[in-house]
């Protein structure tokens, strides 16, 4: 039987017992609506399930009055965190005297971290003039450089990214030739092992501190401090990944804070989603 024939009986039997009660009187009367009464209850509590059964609680399988899975948590998926952001690094300049932070993400936790104005350019490293005008950080992020980020996860609501300080020189340290260390056989570096100096009064602005204290490039003194020869070329030396971001979204989802490690130092970062 359908739920509206079930629903028709119902009423149908309550119409007899009303027209039933009203030949009695007195105390068989009261006795009978005492009776209907209990009755049209049990018939209203039908009623009910009727409209219950009709607002989905019958066999439609087409009827979902809610899902099992459990509602999703901001902050414990990558997706959260996927976009652009940008703010600032507190109490912390970097080598362009900026305290911008900048951070791109896609779904996958790949993208990249760049520090400093994004009007800074990045130092040419393709020229190995006797005096550049820029000095390299060995270990620390430097701005005007994109540093690439791989595989960033997501723990207990907060992301962690790292990548590494020393990548960004791999380019720039294969055009240096090795030269051997006379000093330290098989050992080579982009300079010869008899110590240098750099004196922004010299005209020269680089020297070796040999006997004819010879003028030398500035870019192959920068290339010992952060690149790493053999007998056949010089690479980044890079030493793990040495640059490490710990953050935790706020709860709107439009604000991402948390501490940058850069080299030794620890310095608390603020960045709101970029349009």
């Amino acid at each position: 039987m359908n739920t509206e024939r079930i629903c028709a009986v119902s009423e149908t039997h309550s119409q007899i017992e009303r027209e039933e009660a009203n030949r009695w009187s007195g105390t068989q009367r009261s006795k009978l609506e005492a009776n209907v009464m209990v009755r049209s209850f049990a018939r209203v509590s039908v009623f009910v399930g009727c409209i219950f059964a009709a607002l989905g609680c019958g066999s439609d399988p087409d009827v979902n009055l809610g899902s099992s899975d459990p509602p999703a948590v901001l902050g414990a998926s990558l997706t959260d965190y996927q976009g652009s952001w940008e703010g600032y690094a507190e109490a912390y300049e970097w080598s362009d005297d900026t305290d911008v932070v900048r951070l791109q993400l896609d779904d996958q936790g790949n993208g990249v971290l760049e520090v400093g104005s994004p009007d800074s350019p990045a130092p040419n490293l393709t020229s190995h003039s006797t005096k550049p005008d820029w000095k390299p950080l060995p270990n620390l992020l430097n701005a005007g450089f994109t540093y690439p980020i791989e595989g960033a996860t997501v723990t207990s609501r907060r992301i962690r990214i790292a990548t590494s300080s020393q990548i960004v020189w791999s380019d720039w340290c294969t055009a240096f030739p090795p030269v051997a260390d006379a000093q330290t056989p098989g050992s080579f570096s982009c300079v010869p092992n008899v110590g240098f100096q750099w004196d922004a009064n010299d005209p020269a602005g680089c020297r070796l501190l040999d006997a004819d204290q010879t003028p030398i490039s500035c870019a192959q003194v920068y290339c010992s401090q952060v690149c790493a020869c053999t007998e056949t070329s010089c690479d980044a030396r890079i030493e793990g990944k040495d640059v490490q971001i710990d953050a935790a979204l706020t709860t709107d989802g439009e604000e991402l804070a948390g501490t940058l490690l850069n080299g030794s130092e620890r310095i608390t970062i603020r960045m709101q989603r970029a349009p």
